[in-house]
Protein backbone atom coordinates (compact mmCIF):
# COMPACT_ATOMS: atom_id res chain seq x y z
CA UNK A 1 0.00 0.00 0.00
CA UNK A 2 1.53 3.35 -1.00
CA UNK A 3 2.97 5.39 1.85
CA UNK A 4 1.17 8.57 0.73
CA UNK A 5 -2.17 6.74 0.98
CA UNK A 6 -1.44 5.73 4.58
CA UNK A 7 -0.26 9.21 5.58
CA UNK A 8 -2.99 11.33 7.12
CA UNK A 9 -5.17 8.26 7.60
CA UNK A 10 -6.53 6.30 10.53
CA UNK A 11 -3.40 4.11 10.47
CA UNK A 12 -1.14 7.03 11.32
CA UNK A 13 -3.38 9.28 13.42
CA UNK A 14 -2.34 10.21 16.95
CA UNK A 15 -3.37 8.03 19.86
CA UNK A 16 -6.33 9.26 21.86
CA UNK A 17 -6.44 9.21 25.65
CA UNK A 18 -7.58 5.56 26.23
CA UNK A 19 -5.23 4.30 23.50
CA UNK A 20 -2.33 6.22 25.00
CA UNK A 21 -3.03 4.79 28.45
CA UNK A 22 -3.06 1.27 27.03
CA UNK A 23 0.21 1.94 25.21
CA UNK A 24 1.82 3.33 28.37
CA UNK A 25 0.86 0.15 30.22
CA UNK A 26 2.32 -1.99 27.43
CA UNK A 27 5.60 -0.08 27.55
CA UNK A 28 6.28 -1.46 31.04
CA UNK A 29 8.24 -4.62 31.72
CA UNK A 30 6.04 -7.68 31.12
CA UNK A 31 5.55 -8.46 34.85
CA UNK A 32 4.56 -4.81 35.37
CA UNK A 33 2.11 -5.02 32.47
CA UNK A 34 0.23 -7.78 34.30
CA UNK A 35 0.54 -5.98 37.65
CA UNK A 36 -0.91 -2.72 36.29
CA UNK A 37 -3.80 -4.46 34.50
CA UNK A 38 -4.67 -6.21 37.76
CA UNK A 39 -5.44 -2.72 39.11
CA UNK A 40 -7.15 -1.56 35.92
CA UNK A 41 -10.67 -2.16 34.59
CA UNK A 42 -9.60 -4.62 31.88
CA UNK A 43 -7.81 -8.00 31.72
CA UNK A 44 -4.24 -8.14 30.34
CA UNK A 45 -4.29 -10.03 27.03
CA UNK A 46 -4.39 -6.99 24.74
CA UNK A 47 -1.58 -5.31 26.66
CA UNK A 48 0.53 -8.46 26.50
CA UNK A 49 0.07 -8.60 22.72
CA UNK A 50 0.86 -4.88 22.49
CA UNK A 51 3.97 -5.44 24.64
CA UNK A 52 5.15 -8.11 22.17
CA UNK A 53 4.46 -5.67 19.33
CA UNK A 54 6.48 -2.91 21.00
CA UNK A 55 9.44 -5.17 21.71
CA UNK A 56 9.57 -6.59 18.17
CA UNK A 57 8.43 -3.86 15.75
CA UNK A 58 8.14 -0.60 17.66
CA UNK A 59 5.53 1.68 19.16
CA UNK A 60 4.62 3.78 16.13
CA UNK A 61 0.92 4.41 15.68
CA UNK A 62 0.85 2.46 12.42
CA UNK A 63 1.97 -0.73 14.20
CA UNK A 64 -0.62 -0.36 16.94
CA UNK A 65 -3.45 0.26 14.50
CA UNK A 66 -2.29 -2.42 12.07
CA UNK A 67 -2.48 -5.17 14.69
CA UNK A 68 -5.98 -4.01 15.60
CA UNK A 69 -6.94 -3.99 11.92
CA UNK A 70 -5.52 -7.51 11.53
CA UNK A 71 -7.85 -8.77 14.28
CA UNK A 72 -10.71 -7.00 12.52
CA UNK A 73 -9.92 -8.91 9.32
CA UNK A 74 -9.79 -12.18 11.29
CA UNK A 75 -13.24 -11.32 12.64
CA UNK A 76 -14.56 -11.22 9.08
CA UNK A 77 -12.90 -14.58 8.36
CA UNK A 78 -14.72 -16.31 11.22
CA UNK A 79 -17.93 -14.47 10.35
CA UNK A 80 -17.72 -16.14 6.96
CA UNK A 81 -17.12 -19.51 8.60
CA UNK A 82 -20.18 -19.12 10.84
CA UNK A 83 -22.33 -17.99 7.93
CA UNK A 84 -21.23 -20.96 5.83
CA UNK A 85 -21.76 -23.37 8.73
CA UNK A 86 -25.23 -22.06 9.62
CA UNK A 87 -26.49 -21.23 6.14
CA UNK A 88 -24.27 -21.27 3.04
CA UNK A 89 -21.03 -19.94 1.62
CA UNK A 90 -22.92 -17.16 -0.18
CA UNK A 91 -24.53 -16.04 3.07
CA UNK A 92 -21.10 -16.08 4.70
CA UNK A 93 -19.73 -13.86 1.92
CA UNK A 94 -22.56 -11.33 2.28
CA UNK A 95 -22.01 -11.30 6.05
CA UNK A 96 -18.30 -10.59 5.51
CA UNK A 97 -19.13 -7.62 3.28
CA UNK A 98 -21.55 -6.26 5.87
CA UNK A 99 -19.16 -6.71 8.79
CA UNK A 100 -16.21 -5.21 6.93
CA UNK A 101 -18.19 -2.17 5.76
CA UNK A 102 -20.25 -1.62 8.92
CA UNK A 103 -19.10 1.85 10.00
CA UNK A 104 -19.09 1.08 13.71
CA UNK A 105 -16.93 -2.02 13.21
CA UNK A 106 -14.73 0.01 10.85
CA UNK A 107 -14.21 2.72 13.46
CA UNK A 108 -12.99 0.23 16.06
CA UNK A 109 -10.85 -1.61 13.52
CA UNK A 110 -8.29 1.17 13.98
CA UNK A 111 -8.61 1.63 17.73
CA UNK A 112 -5.39 0.83 19.55
CA UNK A 113 -7.27 -1.08 22.22
CA UNK A 114 -8.70 -4.53 22.83
CA UNK A 115 -11.99 -4.28 20.95
CA UNK A 116 -10.98 -5.78 17.58
CA UNK A 117 -9.20 -8.58 19.43
CA UNK A 118 -12.36 -9.20 21.46
CA UNK A 119 -14.49 -9.31 18.30
CA UNK A 120 -12.14 -11.82 16.69
CA UNK A 121 -11.97 -14.10 19.73
CA UNK A 122 -15.71 -14.13 20.45
CA UNK A 123 -16.55 -14.76 16.79
CA UNK A 124 -13.99 -17.59 16.62
CA UNK A 125 -15.33 -18.97 19.89
CA UNK A 126 -18.87 -19.08 18.49
CA UNK A 127 -17.62 -20.83 15.36
CA UNK A 128 -15.98 -23.58 17.44
CA UNK A 129 -19.17 -23.74 19.54
CA UNK A 130 -21.05 -24.78 16.41
CA UNK A 131 -18.27 -27.14 15.30
CA UNK A 132 -18.52 -29.02 18.61
CA UNK A 133 -22.03 -30.09 17.59
CA UNK A 134 -20.82 -31.68 14.36
CA UNK A 135 -19.89 -35.34 13.75
CA UNK A 136 -16.38 -36.49 14.69
CA UNK A 137 -14.88 -36.01 11.23
CA UNK A 138 -16.11 -32.39 11.06
CA UNK A 139 -15.04 -31.20 14.50
CA UNK A 140 -11.29 -31.57 14.30
CA UNK A 141 -9.59 -29.15 16.73
CA UNK A 142 -13.01 -27.82 17.78
CA UNK A 143 -12.62 -28.69 21.48
CA UNK A 144 -9.21 -27.04 22.05
CA UNK A 145 -10.18 -24.26 19.64
CA UNK A 146 -13.27 -23.41 21.65
CA UNK A 147 -11.42 -23.46 24.98
CA UNK A 148 -8.51 -21.36 23.69
CA UNK A 149 -10.61 -18.65 21.99
CA UNK A 150 -13.14 -18.46 24.83
CA UNK A 151 -10.62 -18.14 27.64
CA UNK A 152 -8.60 -15.64 25.60
CA UNK A 153 -11.79 -13.59 25.04
CA UNK A 154 -12.43 -13.55 28.79
CA UNK A 155 -8.86 -12.43 29.41
CA UNK A 156 -9.35 -9.67 26.83
CA UNK A 157 -12.51 -8.08 28.20
CA UNK A 158 -14.97 -8.92 30.98
CA UNK A 159 -17.98 -8.43 28.69
CA UNK A 160 -17.11 -11.64 26.81
CA UNK A 161 -18.81 -13.51 29.65
CA UNK A 162 -22.20 -12.32 28.40
CA UNK A 163 -21.86 -14.50 25.32
CA UNK A 164 -21.44 -17.52 27.62
CA UNK A 165 -24.68 -16.50 29.33
CA UNK A 166 -26.36 -17.05 25.95
CA UNK A 167 -24.54 -20.24 24.94
CA UNK A 168 -24.97 -22.19 28.17
CA UNK A 169 -28.81 -21.95 28.39
CA UNK A 170 -28.97 -22.77 24.67
CA UNK A 171 -27.70 -26.24 25.61
CA UNK A 172 -31.29 -27.01 26.60
CA UNK A 173 -32.38 -26.51 22.99
CA UNK A 174 -29.48 -28.67 21.78
CA UNK A 175 -30.38 -31.38 24.31
CA UNK A 176 -34.00 -31.60 23.12
CA UNK A 177 -32.75 -31.82 19.55
CA UNK A 178 -31.27 -35.15 20.56
CA UNK A 179 -27.63 -33.98 20.51
CA UNK A 180 -26.79 -35.29 23.97
CA UNK A 181 -23.15 -36.04 23.13
CA UNK A 182 -22.68 -32.47 21.88
CA UNK A 183 -24.09 -31.18 25.18
CA UNK A 184 -21.61 -33.33 27.10
CA UNK A 185 -18.69 -32.02 25.04
CA UNK A 186 -19.75 -28.43 25.58
CA UNK A 187 -20.23 -28.94 29.32
CA UNK A 188 -16.71 -30.35 29.57
CA UNK A 189 -15.42 -27.33 27.66
CA UNK A 190 -17.25 -24.95 30.01
CA UNK A 191 -15.72 -26.64 33.05
CA UNK A 192 -12.21 -26.17 31.64
CA UNK A 193 -12.95 -22.51 30.76
CA UNK A 194 -14.34 -21.80 34.23
CA UNK A 195 -11.29 -23.35 35.92
CA UNK A 196 -8.91 -21.34 33.74
CA UNK A 197 -10.83 -18.12 34.39
CA UNK A 198 -11.08 -18.51 38.16
CA UNK A 199 -7.79 -16.65 38.84
CA UNK A 200 -9.21 -13.50 37.22
CA UNK A 201 -12.89 -13.85 38.18
CA UNK A 202 -12.48 -12.19 41.58
CA UNK A 203 -10.63 -9.28 39.97
CA UNK A 204 -13.51 -8.95 37.51
CA UNK A 205 -15.91 -8.53 40.43
CA UNK A 206 -13.64 -5.94 42.05
CA UNK A 207 -13.24 -4.02 38.78
CA UNK A 208 -16.97 -3.91 38.07
CA UNK A 209 -17.72 -2.88 41.64
CA UNK A 210 -15.12 -0.12 41.37
CA UNK A 211 -16.70 0.96 38.09
CA UNK A 212 -19.86 2.04 39.93
CA UNK A 213 -18.03 5.11 41.16
CA UNK A 214 -16.53 5.88 37.76
CA UNK A 215 -19.21 5.44 35.14
CA UNK A 216 -22.66 6.82 34.44
CA UNK A 217 -26.01 5.08 34.76
CA UNK A 218 -27.93 3.90 31.71
CA UNK A 219 -31.54 3.84 30.58
CA UNK A 220 -33.68 1.90 28.14
CA UNK A 221 -33.16 4.74 25.65
CA UNK A 222 -29.39 4.17 25.87
CA UNK A 223 -29.87 0.57 24.74
CA UNK A 224 -31.98 1.68 21.77
CA UNK A 225 -29.34 4.21 20.75
CA UNK A 226 -26.65 1.57 21.13
CA UNK A 227 -28.42 -0.91 18.85
CA UNK A 228 -29.19 1.86 16.35
CA UNK A 229 -25.52 2.85 16.26
CA UNK A 230 -24.57 -0.73 15.37
CA UNK A 231 -26.93 -1.07 12.44
CA UNK A 232 -27.02 2.47 11.06
CA UNK A 233 -24.27 4.45 12.77
CA UNK A 234 -23.58 8.01 11.76
CA UNK A 235 -19.90 8.76 11.69
CA UNK A 236 -20.34 12.22 13.10
CA UNK A 237 -17.23 13.61 11.42
CA UNK A 238 -18.59 12.49 8.05
CA UNK A 239 -20.64 15.10 6.18
CA UNK A 240 -20.93 12.83 3.14
CA UNK A 241 -24.28 13.15 1.41
CA UNK A 242 -25.86 12.44 -1.93
CA UNK A 243 -25.07 15.58 -3.91
CA UNK A 244 -28.30 15.65 -5.91
CA UNK A 245 -30.68 15.51 -2.94
CA UNK A 246 -28.24 16.73 -0.27
CA UNK A 247 -29.31 13.93 2.06
CA UNK A 248 -26.89 12.27 4.54
CA UNK A 249 -25.68 8.87 3.42
CA UNK A 250 -26.20 7.26 6.83
CA UNK A 251 -29.94 8.05 6.66
CA UNK A 252 -30.16 6.51 3.20
CA UNK A 253 -28.32 3.46 4.54
CA UNK A 254 -30.92 3.19 7.31
CA UNK A 255 -33.67 2.88 4.71
CA UNK A 256 -31.83 -0.04 3.10
CA UNK A 257 -31.35 -1.74 6.48
CA UNK A 258 -35.10 -1.50 7.14
CA UNK A 259 -35.97 -2.87 3.69
CA UNK A 260 -33.55 -5.78 4.09
CA UNK A 261 -35.05 -6.69 7.46
CA UNK A 262 -38.60 -6.43 6.13
CA UNK A 263 -37.79 -8.54 3.08
CA UNK A 264 -35.99 -11.25 5.06
CA UNK A 265 -37.64 -14.67 5.17
CA UNK A 266 -38.13 -14.74 8.93
CA UNK A 267 -40.20 -17.93 8.87
CA UNK A 268 -37.27 -19.98 7.57
CA UNK A 269 -34.57 -21.42 9.84
CA UNK A 270 -36.19 -19.88 12.90
CA UNK A 271 -33.87 -21.62 15.36
CA UNK A 272 -30.74 -20.09 13.83
CA UNK A 273 -32.38 -16.67 13.68
CA UNK A 274 -33.42 -16.81 17.35
CA UNK A 275 -29.90 -17.85 18.38
CA UNK A 276 -28.28 -15.02 16.41
CA UNK A 277 -30.76 -12.53 17.84
CA UNK A 278 -29.85 -13.71 21.33
CA UNK A 279 -26.14 -13.38 20.55
CA UNK A 280 -26.71 -9.85 19.25
CA UNK A 281 -29.18 -8.50 21.81
CA UNK A 282 -28.32 -10.75 24.75
CA UNK A 283 -24.95 -9.25 25.78
CA UNK A 284 -26.36 -5.73 25.44
CA UNK A 285 -29.44 -6.42 27.55
CA UNK A 286 -27.62 -8.58 30.08
CA UNK A 287 -24.96 -5.97 30.67
CA UNK A 288 -27.68 -3.44 31.34
CA UNK A 289 -29.81 -5.69 33.56
CA UNK A 290 -26.92 -7.05 35.62
CA UNK A 291 -25.23 -3.70 36.18
CA UNK A 292 -27.94 -1.04 36.07
CA UNK A 293 -25.58 1.44 37.75
CA UNK A 294 -22.68 0.86 35.40
CA UNK A 295 -22.51 2.12 31.84
CA UNK A 296 -20.98 -1.05 30.44
CA UNK A 297 -23.51 -0.88 27.62
CA UNK A 298 -21.34 1.64 25.83
CA UNK A 299 -20.93 0.40 22.30
CA UNK A 300 -17.24 -0.41 22.54
CA UNK A 301 -17.87 -2.82 25.43
CA UNK A 302 -20.13 -5.13 23.43
CA UNK A 303 -19.07 -4.29 19.89
CA UNK A 304 -18.39 -7.99 19.33
CA UNK A 305 -22.14 -8.52 18.83
CA UNK A 306 -22.16 -6.67 15.49
CA UNK A 307 -21.19 -9.74 13.37
CA UNK A 308 -24.31 -11.56 14.61
CA UNK A 309 -26.53 -8.66 13.56
CA UNK A 310 -24.84 -8.67 10.15
CA UNK A 311 -25.38 -12.44 9.85
CA UNK A 312 -29.09 -11.82 10.39
CA UNK A 313 -29.11 -9.20 7.63
CA UNK A 314 -27.19 -11.50 5.28
CA UNK A 315 -29.23 -14.68 5.83
CA UNK A 316 -32.54 -15.90 4.43
CA UNK A 317 -32.55 -13.40 1.62
CA UNK A 318 -35.15 -13.07 -1.08
CA UNK A 319 -34.08 -12.84 -4.72
CA UNK A 320 -33.87 -9.04 -4.80
CA UNK A 321 -32.38 -8.67 -1.29
CA UNK A 322 -28.84 -9.23 -2.58
CA UNK A 323 -29.09 -5.99 -4.55
CA UNK A 324 -30.16 -4.14 -1.42
CA UNK A 325 -27.26 -5.60 0.56
CA UNK A 326 -24.70 -4.69 -2.09
CA UNK A 327 -26.09 -1.14 -2.23
CA UNK A 328 -25.98 -0.87 1.57
CA UNK A 329 -22.37 -2.06 1.56
CA UNK A 330 -21.54 0.58 -1.06
CA UNK A 331 -23.09 3.36 1.02
CA UNK A 332 -21.26 2.24 4.14
CA UNK A 333 -17.95 2.03 2.25
CA UNK A 334 -18.32 5.67 1.18
CA UNK A 335 -18.69 6.62 4.85
CA UNK A 336 -15.77 4.37 5.80
CA UNK A 337 -13.44 5.85 3.21
CA UNK A 338 -14.18 9.39 4.36
CA UNK A 339 -13.54 8.36 7.97
CA UNK A 340 -10.33 6.56 6.99
CA UNK A 341 -8.89 9.63 5.28
CA UNK A 342 -10.10 12.19 7.83
CA UNK A 343 -8.69 11.31 11.25
CA UNK A 344 -10.56 13.16 13.96
CA UNK A 345 -8.33 12.47 16.96
CA UNK A 346 -6.41 15.31 18.53
CA UNK A 347 -3.08 15.59 16.63
CA UNK A 348 -0.72 15.24 19.60
CA UNK A 349 1.93 13.55 17.46
CA UNK A 350 1.93 16.46 15.03
CA UNK A 351 2.14 19.18 17.69
CA UNK A 352 4.85 17.45 19.75
CA UNK A 353 7.82 18.65 17.63
CA UNK A 354 6.66 22.27 17.96
CA UNK A 355 6.40 21.97 21.75
CA UNK A 356 9.72 20.23 22.27
CA UNK A 357 11.67 22.47 19.90
CA UNK A 358 10.37 25.70 21.44
CA UNK A 359 10.64 24.67 25.09
CA UNK A 360 13.60 25.84 27.21
CA UNK A 361 14.65 24.48 30.57
CA UNK A 362 13.02 27.30 32.48
CA UNK A 363 9.65 27.04 30.70
CA UNK A 364 6.60 25.42 32.31
CA UNK A 365 3.98 23.53 30.26
CA UNK A 366 0.47 22.59 31.42
CA UNK A 367 -2.67 20.97 29.97
CA UNK A 368 -5.93 22.91 30.06
CA UNK A 369 -8.79 21.20 28.20
CA UNK A 370 -12.48 22.00 28.07
CA UNK A 371 -14.28 18.75 28.85
CA UNK A 372 -11.74 16.07 29.69
CA UNK A 373 -8.15 15.57 30.66
CA UNK A 374 -5.54 14.50 28.15
CA UNK A 375 -3.10 13.14 30.70
CA UNK A 376 -2.26 9.89 28.94
CA UNK A 377 -1.71 11.55 25.57
CA UNK A 378 0.71 14.06 27.05
CA UNK A 379 2.52 11.29 28.91
CA UNK A 380 2.75 9.02 25.86
CA UNK A 381 4.10 11.81 23.65
CA UNK A 382 6.44 12.93 26.47
CA UNK A 383 5.15 16.47 26.60
CA UNK A 384 5.49 16.74 30.39
CA UNK A 385 2.30 18.81 30.68
CA UNK A 386 0.49 18.27 34.01
CA UNK A 387 -3.21 19.07 34.24
CA UNK A 388 -3.68 22.65 35.40
CA UNK A 389 -6.26 22.93 38.19
CA UNK A 390 -6.35 26.61 39.20
CA UNK A 391 -7.96 27.55 42.48
CA UNK A 392 -10.53 25.02 43.69
CA UNK A 393 -10.92 23.17 40.39
CA UNK A 394 -11.48 19.47 41.05
CA UNK A 395 -9.23 16.82 39.55
CA UNK A 396 -10.73 15.18 36.43
CA UNK A 397 -12.03 11.62 36.43
CA UNK A 398 -9.11 9.53 35.17
CA UNK A 399 -11.11 6.24 35.16
CA UNK A 400 -8.10 4.56 36.74
CA UNK A 401 -5.37 5.44 39.19
CA UNK A 402 -2.85 3.19 37.47
CA UNK A 403 0.28 5.08 36.39
CA UNK A 404 -0.96 8.32 37.96
CA UNK A 405 1.76 10.37 39.65
CA UNK A 406 1.46 13.26 42.10
CA UNK A 407 3.16 15.51 39.55
CA UNK A 408 0.41 14.89 36.98
CA UNK A 409 -1.69 17.78 38.31
CA UNK A 410 -0.69 21.28 39.36
CA UNK A 411 -2.73 24.03 41.03
CA UNK A 412 -0.38 26.96 40.48
CA UNK A 413 2.33 28.11 38.12
CA UNK A 414 5.74 28.01 39.86
CA UNK A 415 6.97 31.41 40.92
CA UNK A 416 9.39 33.31 38.68
CA UNK A 417 8.39 31.24 35.62
CA UNK A 418 9.00 33.55 32.67
CA UNK A 419 7.24 31.49 29.99
CA UNK A 420 4.22 29.17 30.31
CA UNK A 421 3.04 26.85 27.55
CA UNK A 422 -0.59 25.69 27.50
CA UNK A 423 -1.86 22.65 25.62
CA UNK A 424 -5.56 23.21 25.05
CA UNK A 425 -8.59 22.95 22.80
CA UNK A 426 -10.00 26.24 24.11
CA UNK A 427 -9.85 29.59 22.31
CA UNK A 428 -6.93 31.72 23.55
CA UNK A 429 -9.30 34.30 25.04
CA UNK A 430 -10.67 31.66 27.45
CA UNK A 431 -7.22 30.95 28.91
CA UNK A 432 -6.59 33.28 31.82
CA UNK A 433 -3.17 33.24 33.46
CA UNK A 434 -2.71 36.06 35.93
CA UNK A 435 0.31 38.25 35.14
CA UNK A 436 0.93 36.51 31.79
CA UNK A 437 0.22 37.71 28.26
CA UNK A 438 -0.14 35.73 25.07
CA UNK A 439 3.03 35.56 23.02
CA UNK A 440 2.33 33.08 20.19
CA UNK A 441 0.44 29.89 19.53
CA UNK A 442 0.20 26.95 17.19
CA UNK A 443 -3.16 25.50 16.11
CA UNK A 444 -3.35 22.08 14.43
CA UNK A 445 -6.92 20.99 13.73
CA UNK A 446 -8.22 22.46 16.97
CA UNK A 447 -5.37 21.33 19.22
CA UNK A 448 -3.50 24.43 20.34
CA UNK A 449 -0.19 25.10 22.03
CA UNK A 450 -0.07 28.65 23.38
CA UNK A 451 2.98 30.43 24.78
CA UNK A 452 2.44 33.01 27.51
CA UNK A 453 5.21 35.27 28.79
CA UNK A 454 5.42 36.95 32.16
CA UNK A 455 4.11 40.51 32.03
CA UNK A 456 6.98 42.22 33.87
CA UNK A 457 5.48 45.66 33.23
CA UNK A 458 2.33 44.80 35.14
CA UNK A 459 4.34 43.21 37.93
CA UNK A 460 6.38 46.41 38.30
CA UNK A 461 3.22 48.49 38.40
CA UNK A 462 1.75 46.25 41.11
CA UNK A 463 4.93 46.67 43.12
Amino acid sequence: MPADFLSNSQFTSSLNNPEAFSALVSLQRLPDVVRVTMKDLFPPLWNIIEWILFTTLGKDEIYIRSISFAFFVLTTVFTYKIGKLMYSGKTGLFAVLLVFSNPMMFIFAFEGRMFSLLSFLTTASLYFYFKLMKPLEERKFAFPGYILTTICALYTHHSAIFLLFIEIPWLIVIFFQGKKNAVKRLLKAYIVVILLYLPWSYLMYIHLHKGKDLLLSTSVEDIKLLIDSYLIPEITTNPASIAVVNYPIYKIALVFVVFILIARCWHKSIKNTVFLMLCFLGPILLSWLIARNISITERNMVIYTIPYAMLILASKRRKYTSILIVTLVGLWLVMDFYYFKHPHKAPFREITPFVTSAKDNGDFVVSWFSDSNRLWETKYYKLNAPIYLPGTTNAPNLYTTSLVDVSDTVKAIPQNTKTVGVLTDLPPEEIVLENYVLQEYKDINGLKFIWYRLNTTRLNEDD
